[in-house]
This record gives structure tokens, C-alpha cells and sequence, in this order.
């Protein structure tokens, strides 16, 4: 629509092993001031479980926020989603889902970034807390990525990880419970070139660069 504003409109067909159907989706993404950012955004659609081959009715719904600065970057998103589920025995059943998404970094220094995420789900059956869900996701990190020399790029974090899904009736007389995972997971990541690149046929191996 503008510099500042666009509004999607989006049909999205599925078949296979997860429930399948059409679904409707509708946004829109604003950028009100330099570095702000919004947006909004709608999903409604009949889905079918192939596993018990019942329909499902979802309506959802997000909205999603976001700022950069100079040294600061936040971004963070809510979501909500309702389904409807027919039953084997003709009854109807509601799963209700939210989702937090948080993400956020700051620079230390130019070569020095400190980064986090935190991610929570939580869903509620109208079957009762035994079908009832749960997700958690936090990570913090330490990252080092120089501007002056990028040949050596290193990254350490911690995650904590917990996952509790759901409980879903495969059919009339079992149910699946999922995998319950709790997790923490400490990480380093790097990477560095040990030869020098070529641009241009130019290489790019003077002395005064540094090595790993």
C-alpha cells in the first residue's frame, strides 16, 4: 500500500500426515516510525486429523512487535489459536493454544553481542488438564563476531528446553501422549577461515591480515 504499510491475503492447501485442509490467512505489517515495527495477522480453516479423521475447526489470531536502535534490538509476538474437534462419538472438543515469542540483542561493543530468546506455549483442553500442554524455550548467548577482521566468528550459549505436548486420541480406545522432554543444552558454535578468498582474481592474503 505504501512505504510503510502492506496487507497480504494468503490461501494455503495441505495433504498428508498432518491434518490437512485449506486455510485462510490475512495480515497486515506496519512500520508507523524509523526502527518500530507492527503487525497483525488472522487464520481460520476446516482441517481434517488423519489419524482419527475428524474435522477441525481453527481460528487464529497474532499480533507482533519490534524496535531497533543503535546498540538495542526487541522483537516480540502473541498468538492465539482455538480448535474445534468432532469426536468419534459425534461430541465436540476445544484445544486452545497461546504463544509468547520474545527475541532480543544487545551490542556490547562492535564485535561483542549479547543475545537471548525466550519462547512459552501453553494449550488447554476442554477434555481437562490431563490433555493440556506446555513448551518452553529460553536461550542466552554470547556472541563474537569483530568488524574489523570477521575471518574468526565464535558463539556461546545455554539453552533450557521443556516440552510437554499435548494429548491427542489417535482413536476410540488409545490415545498418544508424545514425547515429554526436559532439556538443558550449553553450546559453542565457531567458524574461521584458514585460507585466504579470492575476489576479482585479487587475493586476499596481504600481511597486515590477521590469522585465526
Amino acid at each position: 500500500y505504501s512505504d510503510s504499510a502492506s496487507v497480504y491475503l494468503e490461501e494455503h492447501y495441505s495433504h498428508g500426515d498432518l491434518p490437512s485442509g485449506l486455510m485462510h490467512s490475512f495480515g497486515i505489517d506496519l512500520v508507523p516510525a524509523n526502527g518500530f515495527n507492527i503487525g497483525f495477522n488472522t487464520d481460520f480453516g476446516t482441517l481434517n486429523d488423519p489419524d482419527s479423521g475428524t474435522g477441525i475447526e481453527r481460528m487464529a489470531a497474532g499480533v507482533r512487535g519490534g524496535f531497533g536502535l543503535d546498540r538495542l534490538t526487541v522483537a516480540s509476538a502473541v498468538e492465539f489459536r482455538d480448535d474445534k474437534s468432532l469426536t468419534v462419538d459425534s461430541g465436540t472438543t476445544e484445544l486452545t493454544t497461546w504463544l509468547f515469542k520474545n527475541s532480543f540483542k544487545f551490542r556490547l561493543s562492535p564485535s561483542w553481542n549479547l543475545i537471548a530468546r525466550f519462547n512459552y506455549s501453553r494449550s488447554a483442553s476442554s477434555l481437562g488438564s490431563f490433555y493440556d500442554g506446555r513448551f518452553t524455550e529460553a536461550v542466552l548467548g554470547y556472541a563474537y563476531r569483530p568488524v574489523d577482521n570477521d575471518r574468526l566468528n565464535a558463539l556461546i550459549k545455554y539453552t533450557y528446553f521443556e516440552n510437554t505436548p499435548s494429548v491427542t486420541t489417535t482413536d476410540s480406545t488409545t490415545v498418544d501422549t508424545g514425547v515429554l522432554q526436559k532439556s538443558h543444552i550449553v553450546a559453542i558454535d565457531a567458524t574461521c577461515e584458514l585460507t585466504a578468498r579470492s575476489i576479482d582474481g585479487d587475493e586476499i592474503g596481504r600481511a597486515d591480515q590477521q590469522e585465526c
